[in-house]
């Protein structure tokens, strides 16, 4: 068991005053006494005194000592405190110079780097080259949607401005159409059907329907020959049957059948107790331009029509068989519409100056039928 503190620190000091010399610090001035409690608690040599007890607290020492009546020398720090101070003292001012190092290298922290400095401005530059890019794309984009409308705006606008100009033509064709059916309705009106063909003439530059647009199309048009202003134009064109005995020149229809194919009908009636008697030409077409008689053009449209089969009146088809029977027939086309077509024999050489000369003698004038196969059945001829 370890005695109380009291005998402890009684015993050292007996023990200090025994020895003379106590870590380093000498005192001649007391001799040397015996203590018996000393002798049994502590264990000492000639220099060393090592002390068990441990329960010694802060401000006893010197009351211990009173009582005991002695006094004690002061002693030197142990080495290993010393040590262990000097290299806490190490330790703090390492610590102290690593916080100065620290701050240091934090303030030499915010120093940047040129490198770095001028790769940071190139993106900075680059962020707002982006942003530049992306207002000049928005602002490209929006110029381009409202051109778009702009144009969308004009073409609508020319749009409607063509539907006017075309319902206004319609109107005028129409007009001149009935004014050539009023006047074909009186016998011998010849001035009133020339004064209609000529309407439908000085309306063929505003037609908005090209021949080549009507033979080229593949719907089906069909026209009924109006009127005709002499017996060659109309052989010019169909068989010429109709000049033998008993015969008589009934209908003739013009068919457009799609894709430069045409047809030419004519309905022959033979006096007597015989039937009607229907001859089909057909053949394919060829669109050009009239060269007048000085080589050079005056926009007329020319038909060029290649008759390669018939069909008599027996329902027999005739092939042409070789190049020398294919008839050809070559027509100058002076107004064409969905409505009418006004058709000219052309001269031998070039255009005529006029295509209503010799009183229209020349001229063929068709106007639309709507319905052609009632028309046929009519006729018994279907």
């Amino acid at each position: 068991m370890i005695p109380s503190t009291k005998y402890l620190l009684l015993s050292l000091v007996s023990c200090l005053t025994t020895s003379g010399v106590v870590n380093g610090f000498s005192s001649s001035s007391m001799p040397p006494r015996p203590s018996i409690i000393s002798q049994s608690l502590f264990s000492r040599s000639d220099s060393v005194v090592v002390l068990f007890g441990k329960n010694s607290k802060k401000g006893r020492l010197g009351g211990l000592l009173e009582e005991a009546g002695g006094t004690v020398a002061p002693t030197a720090p142990r080495s290993r405190s010393s040590s262990s101070s000097s290299s806490s003292t190490t330790k703090t001012s390492k610590k102290k110079k690593s916080s100065k190092g620290s701050d240091n290298s934090s303030s030499s922290s915010t120093t940047i780097a040129p490198g770095l400095a001028e790769w940071m401005t190139q993106q900075d530059n680059g962020g707002d080259n982006e942003t530049e890019e992306t207002v000049a794309a928005a602002a490209a984009a929006a110029a381009a949607e409202t051109t778009k409308k702009a144009k969308k705006s004009d073409r609508r606008e020319q749009q409607s401005i063509r539907k006017e100009q075309d319902e206004k033509r319609t109107a005028k064709i129409q007009a001149a159409i009935k004014t050539l059916e009023e006047a074909l309705e009186e016998n011998g009106n010849l001035e009133g059907i020339l004064s209609a063909v000529r309407g439908l003439v000085q309306l063929g530059d505003d037609s908005n329907t090209s021949l080549k647009t009507l033979l080229s199309t593949k719907t089906r048009s069909d026209y009924r020959l109006a009127w005709v202003g002499g017996d060659d134009a109309v052989c010019h064109l169909g068989t010429g049957l109709h000049k033998v005995p008993l015969a008589r020149l009934q209908e003739v229809f013009l068919s457009c059948m799609g894709r430069n194919r045409i047809e030419v009908s004519e309905v022959i009636r033979i006096l007597g107790p015989f039937p009607n008697v229907r001859n089909i030409l057909q053949g394919s077409t060829k669109v050009g331009t009239a060269k007048g008689s000085n080589g050079g053009s005056n926009g007329v449209e020319s038909m060029n029509i290649v008759m390669d089969s018939m069909v008599d009146g027996t329902g027999k088809e005739i092939l042409a068989g070789t190049d020398d029977n294919v008839r050809r027939v070559g027509l100058q086309i002076y107004f064409s519409d969905e409505k009418a077509i006004v058709a000219v024999v052309p001269p031998e050489d070039g255009v005529r100056n006029d295509p209503l000369e010799d009183n229209g003698a020349h001229v063929l004038v068709f106007v639309r039928e709507e319905d052609l196969d009632d028309k046929l059945d009519q006729m018994r001829v279907s």
